[in-house]
């Protein structure tokens, strides 16, 4: 898979800190069996926490593909 393009359309905070980001991408990648090459966006949402350690980390991800 070859990424293309990326941009984040989205971000907010959660009110006892981290947020959400969401970020889309355009990518192409090739069929395992047919070998042939497809176009898709891929928008991925990420949940960020504060931890324990005070650290931010990505507590989840959602991902979304779609194909040309």
């Amino acid at each position: 898979m070859t990424q293309l393009t990326k941009k984040e359309i989205k971000a907010w905070e959660a009110p006892g800190g981290g947020g959400c980001v969401v970020d889309e991408a355009v990518v192409v990648f090739k069929h395992k069996e047919t070998g042939e090459s497809y176009t898709g966006t891929v928008v991925m949402v990420s949940d960020v926490r504060v931890g324990v350690d005070g650290k931010l980390a990505i507590v989840e991800t959602t991902e979304v593909v779609t194909r040309s």
